[in-house]
């Protein structure tokens, strides 16, 4: 016997396809007004059949300002896959209140139960048909000549249904809202073994952490003097010329202290300063070297490592494209870089880090990706070790985006 889930539809992708994350369904009936189904109708059948197993997808047009037409294509509804001889249920976790109310009037009349999730802790609650009609505990025995199966027990996908847990990762998430993550953009810098790279990020984040002042000068410094294979030799005439230009730099002094704590954590090995002379060292490898040059890569990189460990999905660097729909040509494709991605059940969490100074336009551009490919459940968090100013921490709070100053930190 087919399992069918009558689904109104919102604007809220994670909402249409909730229940089938969570429990065998054979078949999905979505109701939405025109406008709704026109925008949710392809990227909901292609989640439902291709990542939950549903077999069939039907979509029916409904204007759910008016409460009778509702009430009539529900009706409907209901009495077509009850007389096929199918067990139905009614997801009501998105949609408008009118269907809400529409629910209400037919549950009793159907005696079908309805449901809905919290998509934040994925718990759900079911509401038995027959509390409608008066008997919430008890099935009262159907009157001579009345229909049986108004007065049997109601199908609940608590009793009868068969649970399942879909596994959600951050690739899926940014298809069902109708973007797509774009490997072919990825830094090879933020391509790490966690395992075997974890103790280095960690190492580098505290020699930045100490410099942040200068840290974002100092990889510019570095940028200058581009190495033989990973060996960099810097003439003094040459340094004091890159110096001068690097205001938040405390001259050569500065940068030998900076050189020193590379090599004591190892990310620049060989490294001679020659009093009044040249200096000299070896990356250690070249993904070292891209740590070094990238002003605000270690940042992300600490960032991700605090974030991964206890999440369900997660990615640094990660590109966003605006449609899903990849071209030839780049500059054809919309693109958006989140520097880290987080998924923890079905909720994403957007980080943008900033190791310098932050602007307002900083917190617009979270929020709008967020909203692009998160929807309304995302979370916004802003990484900002130098502080924000009050003006700006107090338009975040405005746009519920969390400002840490102190990155997450890694559990040790």
């Amino acid at each position: 016997m087919a399992v069918v889930n009558i689904e109104f539809l919102s604007r809220e992708p994670i909402e249409n396809v909730v229940t089938e994350l969570k429990f065998q369904i054979d078949k999905t009936v979505c109701l939405g007004d025109a406008e709704t189904v026109a925008a949710e109708r392809d990227r909901t059948e292609t989640f439902l059949t291709r990542y939950c197993g549903v077999r069939e997808v039907e979509f029916r047009t409904v204007a759910t300002g008016d409460l009778p037409a509702v009430v009539r294509e529900l009706r409907g509804v209901l009495a077509a896959e009850r007389a096929a001889g199918h067990q139905v249920t009614v997801d009501i976790t998105g949609g408008g209140s009118l269907p809400l109310v529409a629910c209400g009037i037919l549950a009793r009349e159907f005696a079908v139960s309805l449901h809905l999730f919290d998509v934040e802790t994925g718990a759900m609650t079911e509401i038995e048909g027959n509390v409608f009609a008066g008997a919430p505990e008890t099935h009262a025995a159907p009157e001579p000549g009345s229909d049986p199966e108004a007065h049997a027990a109601p199908f609940t996908l608590t009793a009868g249904g068969t649970p399942r847990n879909v596994p959600v990762d951050l690739d899926m998430l940014i298809r069902m809202h109708g973007g797509r993550i774009v490997d072919r953009m990825h830094k090879r810098s933020k391509d790490i073994d966690l395992s075997a790279e974890r103790a280095d990020i960690e190492a580098l984040w505290s020699v930045s952490k100490e410099h942040l002042e200068s840290w974002n000068s100092f990889a510019v410094y570095l940028q200058g003097f581009p190495p033989d294979g990973l060996r960099v030799v810097i003439p003094p005439e040459a340094s004091r010329a890159k110096l001068a230009n690097l205001k938040k730099l405390d001259g050569k002094r500065e940068i030998d202290i900076m050189l020193n704590c590379c090599a004591d954590v190892g990310v620049i090995e060989d490294l001679v300063i020659e009093t009044g002379g040249a200096t000299s060292f070896r990356y250690r490898d070249a993904t070292a070297k891209n740590w070094l040059w990238e002003a605000g890569c270690i940042l992300e990189l600490h960032t991700y490592v605090g974030e991964a460990e206890d999440s369900d999905d997660c990615l640094v660097g990660a590109h966003l494209d605006w449609d899903g729909v990849l071209h030839s040509g780049r500059s054809e494709d919309v693109l958006n870089e989140i520097d880290v991605l987080v998924l923890r059940g079905l909720v994403p969490t957007f980080i943008s880090c900033k190791s310098g100074s932050v602007d307002k336009d900083a917190l617009y551009e979270l929020r709008t990706v967020t909203e692009r490919f998160g929807g309304k459940y995302a979370k916004m968090v802003l990484a900002a070790p130098k502080g924000v100013s009050r003006a700006d921490r107090m338009r975040a709070e405005e746009m519920g985006i969390e400002v840490r100053v102190e990155p997450r930190e890694p559990k040790i």
